[in-house]
């Protein structure tokens, strides 16, 4: 035999030997096989249409003819995608003695279900750019574009998905919209002052609706997983 076949059988031998089985007393380590659920799909040109939607409106300021208006398109929406909808109306006093009529908007979904996420943003347009470079234009109200309808729209746009996907949530959802959380002066803030909501003026004069709605729940006794 040459040295050529005796290189060849030697290899095959070692190739065999190779893939004999292990001993029994080796274990093998197995991993378990994570399978990601298929999400839906996001689309970020309907969200942006949902901010174009509120903002055809105009300045959605508390106590406006656009708030109004704006309000009951996205109580429209939420019923669209399914949601059971509670208006939970309530009129506090801003900062400048102003009487808000105002309305924190909550969609509901699978409202039989104990398991709850939350999910929230605030609706309403500040009403001076008290923060705008143009001194000029420091008492007009602002547009919102980004803060009140940006968020809205996200909120909205995870509303229509879930519609839309075959697979549906086991858990329980609440989208809110809070209603009053953009008046406010920071001139009379002191560490020393409560901010109260209702018959009382409120000096602080931001973030009206989510405090009324932390302290009169639209369900006794509600609490969300996250």
């Amino acid at each position: 035999m040459t040295i050529r076949r005796l290189s060849y059988a030697l290899a095959v031998l070692l190739t065999v030997a190779g893939c004999k089985d292990k001993p029994k007393d080796q274990t093998e380590t197995k991993t378990d096989q994570i399978a990601m659920a298929k999400s839906p799909v996001f689309d970020a040109d309907s969200a942006y249409r949902f901010i174009e939607q509120q903002i055809a409106f105009g300045p959605r300021v508390t106590n406006t003819v656009a708030h109004q208006r704006a309000g009951d398109y996205m109580v429209a929406k939420l019923k669209q995608y399914g949601f059971e909808v509670t208006i939970q109306n309530f009129a506090p006093t801003a900062w400048n003695g102003t009487k808000l009529k105002a309305r924190n908007i909550i969609g509901s979904l699978n409202p039989q279900v104990a398991k709850r996420i939350l999910l929230a943003a605030h609706w309403d347009s500040r009403p001076f750019a008290d923060q705008d470079s143009v001194q000029a234009n420091r008492t007009k109200p602002v547009l919102a574009a980004n803060d009140a309808a940006s968020g809205v729209a996200v909120l909205l746009e995870i509303a229509r998905t879930i519609q839309q996907s075959k697979q549906k949530p086991t858990v329980g959802i609440e989208i809110i919209f809070f209603d009053a959380e953009d008046w406010g002066s920071g001139d009379k803030v002191s560490k020393d002052y409560e901010p109260k909501v209702g018959d009382q003026v409120d000096f602080m004069g931001f973030c009206l609706g989510s405090r009324y709605w932390a302290n009169n729940p639209h369900k006794p006794g509600y609490s969300a997983y996250y």
